[in-house]
């Protein structure tokens, strides 16, 4: 029942005029009073639930503005992300705030675990290598002789300390050149020829002296021996070999 059907019900005990307390039968002011009192409370009590009933409509529509505002937020996010970004692009700003303090040394953590071992790689096998060749059963006198009797023959620079020995021999021959009265020997002289396969003979500019034994002959640096390599007449020194192509003869002798 309403308040309104309450409050009808409640006037048919009383007089048409509200002012006129005129009940149809006697009321003590004790019950006036307890039904002004029962009045009030029900009104207050109506009037306390209509408030909560709007009180209520009005939680629902904060709550649905709030649930509204906050299903907008992405997107909102979105878009003013998607516009700062665009402007620091139009206008290639950098933004950059001021450099703060440094930060306190972090503790430090906890060491790794032990990696795992890597996989061992072997690469393949390469080809075997050719067998060399094998060396010279000769002995070394064999290889001196095989030398000795080559038309090939040695520079003197491979020949370990023969061009020093040659200096000394000219320096000390230099110095007895002038020391006696008389001894048929005059300077020193080394001439240096350029030969090939067709040279025979050279030709000292002098005549060697000591009757044409006092003569030293290199072919490409390698010592001759007299009689068996070449034979001296004079001025001339016939090879008893063929000699090679782009090869050279030295003379150092004693003329006469």
């Amino acid at each position: 029942m309403t308040l309104a059907q309450r409050l009808a019900a409640k006037r048919k005990e009383f007089i048409k005029n509200p002012f006129q307390v005129r009940p149809k039968k006697e009321v003590s002011p004790e019950s006036m009073w307890g039904m002004l009192e029962e009045i009030a409370i029900k009104v207050i009590n109506e009037r306390m639930r209509i408030f909560e009933a709007r009180m209520e409509e009005k939680a629902q529509s904060v709550e649905d503005a709030a649930k509204e505002l906050l299903d907008a937020i992405p997107q909102l996010k979105e878009k003013t992300d998607s516009e700062i970004t665009r402007h620091i692009t139009s206008r290639k700003v950098e933004i950059r705030g001021e450099k703060g303090d440094t930060g306190p040394q972090g503790i430090k953590g906890l060491d790794g675990k032990n990696g795992k071992d890597g996989a061992s790689i072997i690469g393949p096998i390469g080809l075997a290598g050719k067998n060399g060749k094998d060396g010279s059963p000769d002995t070394p006198d064999q290889i001196v002789t095989k030398v000795i009797a080559s038309e090939k023959k040695l520079p003197i620079a491979k020949i370990e300390n023969l061009p020093e020995t040659i200096e000394d021999i000219k320096r000390v021959v230099r110095e007895k050149r002038g020391g006696g009265s008389g001894g048929g020997k005059g300077n020193t002289q080394h001439e240096h020829t350029a030969i090939s396969s067709a040279t025979t003979t050279v030709t000292t500019t002098y005549n060697i002296a000591g009757g044409g034994f006092s003569v030293d002959c290199y072919y490409n640096g390698q010592f001759l021996a007299r009689g068996t390599d070449y034979t001296v007449s004079g001025k001339v020194i016939t090879l008893s070999f063929v000699p090679q192509d782009n090869t050279v003869f030295d003379a150092v002798y004693e003329r006469s």
